[in-house]
């Protein structure tokens, strides 16, 4: 007697395969307008892309809608650069915010490690945007067609 693998068989999974909210419901217990399910299709996500991970094959799961998509590596390509670009900008955003504490109203103990991090944060994102510069100039892409003549 042959048994289901569990969750998935991630063994037949590839790249390219989508999974529709009808079979995740049936995985995860829940109806998609259940308020959990979103919670229950990030982990199913998760679980996914170890799984993949495990078996030597990195792959990207994108939630489309109530469903997931293990995506081809064209559409990987578009997807996970923008998913970096937003976790850049979310760094960005938590420094502004945390530069607006005010450390007058911080505990004595607190205000030098909210000052170290301030720095460090800082550093760090100023590195970022440093290399991104340099790496631009380093890889800039020579025209093909001629310029403009004057």
């Amino acid at each position: 007697m042959k048994t289901n693998p569990w969750p998935l068989d991630f063994d037949r999974l590839a790249k390219g395969d989508r999974i529709d909210a009808d079979e995740i419901e049936r995985i995860c217990g829940l109806r998609r307008t259940d308020e959990k399910y979103r919670l229950a299709l990030l982990k199913l996500r998760q679980q996914i892309a170890d799984a993949m991970e495990e078996r030597g094959l990195v792959v990207t799961v994108k939630i489309e809608g109530a469903d997931l998509h293990v995506l081809v590596d064209e559409e990987a390509s578009h997807h996970n650069p923008r998913i970096y670009e937003q976790g850049l900008q979310m760094a960005k955003n938590a420094y502004r915010r945390n530069a607006g504490v005010d450390l007058n109203l911080l505990s004595d103990g607190r205000r030098p490690m909210h000052e170290r991090l301030l720095i460090v944060h800082g550093r760090m994102l100023q590195a970022a945007g440093d290399a991104r510069k340099e790496a631009l100039k380093l890889t800039a892409v020579e025209r093909k067609t001629p310029g403009r003549l004057s």
